[in-house]
């Protein structure tokens, strides 16, 4: 069976929209890249905004602590403040304390 010429005509007729949605099969899985590329490059950016902040929070309270150990240890009766047990041995390193999760969670109460 041939293809007659009025088969055609309604083939070119729809051309333009067949290209349209060759290009949008081609185009976007690249638009979705390019929208996963945007919105991780806008998360970092928060996340290193939060994590500016948190360390100017901590670089404020370590100021205001050292201002408030200034302040303390010229007390007019002569006293200092009483540091933690952590500061007052220097030269030991403070070892992390290890501890199971499971620890009081479990009671055996057979025996």
């Amino acid at each position: 069976m041939a293809i007659q010429p009025i088969d055609l005509q309604a083939v070119y007729t729809q051309m333009d929209k067949a290209a349209q949605i060759a290009q949008q099969q081609q185009n976007g899985p690249q638009l979705a890249r390019a929208l996963q590329e945007n919105r991780i490059v806008r998360e970092t950016a928060e996340q290193a905004a939060q994590v500016q902040k948190a360390a100017q929070n901590e670089a404020e309270i370590k100021m205001r602590d050292s201002d408030q150990k200034k302040g303390n240890g010229d007390a007019p009766d002569g006293k200092k403040r009483r540091r933690n047990a952590d500061s007052q041995s220097p030269e030991t390193p403070q070892q992390p304390e290890i501890r199971e999760l499971y620890l009081g969670q479990h009671i055996d109460i057979t025996g």
